[in-house]
């Protein structure tokens, strides 16, 4: 049998129950099936949403494309920060 059909032949009850299930029930099988391959049997930390989306935030505050319900002095502190750069 080759990679590729074991690969296709994998199902959600193969995985170990838990978060990996949740995710292949939501998002598939394939995702997993990358990241193990990347990733497999490593300790990986993995970033919260608002760290991942927080440049774009700030991006999008530095253009006055959103506005975001931060405070004013919040929002100073990032548009300095941008002068800086």
């Amino acid at each position: 049998m080759t990679d590729n059909k074991i690969k296709s032949d994998v199902q959600i009850e193969d995985l170990p129950k838990g978060i990996w299930r949740d995710f292949a029930k939501t998002h598939g099988i394939e995702p997993i099936l990358g990241l193990a391959k990347v990733l497999g049997g490593s300790s990986v930390y993995v970033p919260s949403m608002s760290s991942i989306l927080r440049e774009s935030r700030n991006r999008g505050i530095i253009e006055g494309t959103i506005f975001p319900n931060l405070s004013r002095r919040q929002i100073e502190r990032i548009q300095k920060k941008e002068k800086a750069h």
